[in-house]
């Protein structure tokens, strides 16, 4: 938990604590004694807008100090969740690295629900995001005409053009490849390749259909393209896991040992992840 004064902590009861004085200093100066008195009009608009000022800045102030007791508590216990996560699967990466490094074996491990192929072997299980570089479509869409006559056919008319438009629009963005298909899944990793779960299928991607890899566990992903298929995108804390295992599959043990891609593995775990802002 976060100690001492943490601005994004108090921001909000702050600044609406500031507004508070503010709106209190517009009444004070609304109703002051005659000698000091502002003219009648302005008083009088000062004294409402200082009374509006002050309701609104006081159920701001509360809702700032409640943010700060109730939220914050939350916003700061998913990121401590989210740093012991990351080093779990951190420490995790760096001992299969030091086991595969001095050649010790792996014990296989339970594949269910999947029918292993002959000489298959499961050896890391764990989750992970996955995310795939594909187009959600063909581009085409249903094309509207609006009929009529006078005014009612012209807004018919106008408002079939416009639909046309937005839907031409959407049809030609889902037709971009893009990173979509995003979901939280579980991977195994075997001698053979991956095998994924996406939206609760089996997907096979073997190590002889990669035609491109590219590792990246201080950032908590690794990304495959293949022969025939779209690429996959692999992220979250335990990514740099199934990176280190496709690593020394698809690289053999010689550059597995020798990539400065990996050598971060035989340091410190990644720290903490920053407070939000």
């Amino acid at each position: 938990m976060v100690r001492g004064f943490v601005w994004q902590r108090e921001r909000r009861w702050i600044r609406w604590a500031v507004v508070l004085v503010a709106s209190m200093a517009l009444i004070g100066w609304s109703i002051a004694p005659a000698s000091a008195a502002p003219p009648q009009g302005a008083a009088s608009v000062g004294l409402l807008a200082g009374t509006l000022l002050f309701t609104i800045a006081f159920i701001f102030f509360l809702g700032g100090l409640w943010w700060r007791s109730v939220e914050w508590k939350k916003i700061v216990e998913r990121q401590e969740q989210m740093a012991d996560n990351v080093r779990g699967g951190w420490q995790a990466a760096a001992s299969l690295y030091a086991d595969l490094s001095n050649d010790r074996r792996l014990p296989p491990l339970d594949p269910t629900p999947v029918v292993l192929r002959e000489n298959e072997v499961i050896q890391v299980r764990t989750a992970a995001r996955y995310t795939r570089f594909v187009s959600a479509g063909d581009g085409s869409y249903t094309h509207m005409v609006g009929f009529g006559t006078g005014w009612a056919g012209a807004l018919l008319a106008g408002s079939a053009m416009v639909g046309n438009s937005r839907r031409r629009n959407a049809a030609t963005a889902a037709a971009a490849p893009a990173w979509r298909e995003q979901q939280q899944i579980e991977f195994l990793a075997g001698n053979y390749g991956l095998i994924a779960f996406p939206n609760g299928q089996v997907m096979h991607f073997d190590w002889q259909a990669v035609s491109a890899f590219h590792p990246a566990p201080e950032h908590l992903s690794v990304t495959f393209e293949f022969y025939s298929a779209a690429p996959l995108t692999i992220s979250g804390p335990y990514a740099p896991l199934l990176c280190v295992y496709a690593a020394f599959h698809l690289w053999g043990r010689e550059r597995f040992c020798s990539a400065p891609t990996l050598h971060a593995l035989r340091s410190a775990p990644v720290s903490a992840m920053p407070l939000p802002r």
